[in-house]
């Protein structure tokens, strides 16, 4: 399986219902996140799925990174709420190959840690707004995998140079 995990783009500080779940990408979100699209779009197969959490934020990320590929977004409500090991355990229970998963941090960030290096102490890594990093997986019978590889790991600044755009 190949997992791209992505965090959301920029978003604004508060919402118009004032709740943490209907916080919208801001203007320059919007901007950043489709030029990262642009270069994503460059370096990533397309997906058979993009699975995303309910909130806005993450939902109109989806939405943008589709865009290149004419792929709708699923709703994916273990994102926004799940534990890392929850999320992978669900993840490897699709039988989609290829999947692009948007959500927050640090739920991301530890998620690839799990993935990536089970049981390694400190932090893995921390994902900026609309970092993606790729992974290949071949699963076992549990939530971690029998083998992962960490293909690639891209920066929102990466991204939109990739795009032309920074």
């Amino acid at each position: 399986m190949q997992l791209i995990v992505i965090r959301h783009g920029i978003a604004e500080n508060d919402s118009p219902d004032g709740s943490d779940d209907s916080r919208r990408l801001s203007s320059e979100g919007i901007e950043k996140t489709t030029h990262a699209a642009e270069g994503l779009a460059k370096i990533a197969a397309k997906p058979q799925v993009i699975l995303t959490s309910p909130k806005t934020r993450a939902r109109q990320t989806a939405e943008i990174l589709g865009r290149p590929w004419r792929v709708e977004p699923a709703l994916f409500p273990p994102l926004s709420q799940d534990a890392p090991r929850d999320i992978a355990k669900k993840i490897r229970q699709r039988p989609e190959e290829s999947i692009w998963i948007v959500g927050h941090e640090p739920t991301q960030s530890q998620l690839l840690q799990l993935l990536c290096a089970p049981g390694a102490g400190g932090e893995f890594t921390s994902l900026k707004n609309c970092s993606a990093a790729c992974l290949e997986l071949e699963w076992g019978e549990k939530a971690t995998p029998l083998s992962c590889r960490l293909l690639w790991l891209a920066t929102p600044k990466m991204l939109r140079g990739l795009a032309g755009k920074d």
